[in-house]
């Protein structure tokens, strides 16, 4: 069965339809249910949701199929489907799909508070949020071939959800004795980045090139692997790591205690 955590990294979206179908419960009994079909790479994904009882529902399941037909069909756009297994009050099951130029959810579908005792079917699109919808000013080109009109935000969740979805795909989030999904050990991968750190310090203390990239030093390559975990880390937690850098940047940027006389000052920071 297809789980959407196996959605993960740069796909292409180009369909998304919505539709209430009559979904079989038990005996020959029948109920409602909302259903989002969406277009990845020309597989169209079919997320269903459990019929709501009044004041609950999930998704039941996400499933494909090969020959349905789509109505709201779009030109293709690049997306990177991220997934939020948390959030600040709840636990998630969502997949989220970013537009890698506006760097903003275009879909988002899946299960809000998994763990609580009125969970709920989440299927959002957000058109808007397209590039082929919105107005973004991309940078000036210095010649004939402009970059994408990428913000920091939207790169850096980028390289973020690419650094995820190779950790999956090498079988890191695979308990190897059973082939279960592995739910990582947060304070171990925080370990591993701090370590990352450290092995760059040695690097640098002994003025090492890097034992697998010869040809770079290997504080470079270390400091490589810290963001390669930092990645790896912020997709699994569901963070907008790429907003969260440039919020922090700015706030940086006004900071009293960060001031050149602020820091002058008795008591200011040394460094």
């Amino acid at each position: 069965m297809t789980e959407l955590k196996d959605l993960v990294g740069k796909r292409r979206l180009d369909a998304v339809d919505f539709s209430t179908e009559s979904v079989h419960e038990y005996g020959d009994h029948y109920n409602d249910a909302s259903v989002c079909r969406f277009r990845l790479d020309g597989v169209v994904y079919v997320a269903s949701e459990d019929p709501s009882d009044g004041y609950r529902s999930h998704m039941r399941d996400l499933s494909i199929q090969a020959d349905a037909k789509l109505v709201n069909v779009f030109p293709s756009i690049e997306v990177v489907g991220r997934h939020r297994n948390k959030s600040d009050y709840s636990v998630d099951d969502i997949l989220e799909l970013v537009d890698v130029v506006t760097g903003e959810v275009v879909l988002e579908v899946g299960t809000h508070n998994t763990d609580d005792y009125y969970p709920s079917f989440v299927a959002s699109f957000h058109p808007e949020a397209m590039a082929i919808n919105a107005s973004v000013d991309a940078p000036v080109a210095a010649n004939d071939n402009p970059p994408p009109a990428y913000t920091h935000a939207a790169a850096i969740n980028i390289f973020a959800a690419d650094c995820h979805a190779r950790s999956r795909k090498a079988g890191w989030y695979t308990d190897l004795a059973t082939g279960k999904a592995l739910d990582r050990n947060v304070p171990e991968m925080l370990c591993l980045i701090h370590s990352e750190i450290s092995e760059a310090m040695e690097g640098f203390r002994k003025k090492l090139d890097d034992d697998k990239l010869p040809h770079r030093k290997m504080m470079e390559v270390e400091l490589a692997d810290a963001m390669i975990r930092i990645g790896d880390l912020a997709t699994f937690m569901g963070y907008d790591l790429g907003g969260a850098i440039v919020e922090k940047m700015a706030y940086n940027d006004n900071r009293e205690d960060h001031k050149i006389e602020a820091r002058k000052a008795a008591g200011g920071k040394a460094f």
